[in-house]
């Protein structure tokens, strides 16, 4: 089972990514209970498809900012296609966490400070 941490890089990068893109305000140890129906971009009054148009526009700004800014790698077996896909697939449910974020965010990324044998 994933678990927040601040041992873990993932976390860590979903973490500020999401304060860099203005998506929440809170301190570390909230973050990872935090629904993704406490982020900014989510609407309640828009429709599942302008949600998951939203979702992916986010996605993409986060890839975007872990692999340019935080120069993240995609793990093995993984792209671009494959990351965006499964966190905006997480930022479309209204019960998912910021922690089940950051676990897609692990198993798509490999971040400079962590490697195989340190990845919690």
């Amino acid at each position: 089972m994933f678990s927040w941490t601040d041992k873990n890089s993932a976390c860590k990068n979903t973490w500020t990514t999401l304060l860099a893109l203005k998506q929440f305000d809170c301190l570390f140890a909230d973050a990872g209970g935090k629904k993704m129906t406490d982020l900014a971009f989510w609407n309640k009054a828009a429709s599942d498809e302008i949600r998951g148009i939203n979702a992916q526009s986010l996605a993409i700004q986060m890839d975007n900012v872990l692999t340019k800014i935080r120069l993240a790698k995609y793990e093995s077996g993984k792209n671009g296609g494959t990351a965006v896909s499964g966190i905006a697939n997480i930022l479309v449910g209204p019960n998912k966490t910021v922690t089940d974020l950051a676990a897609v965010i692990d198993e798509n990324y490999l971040f400079r400070q962590e490697n195989k044998t340190t990845k919690s």
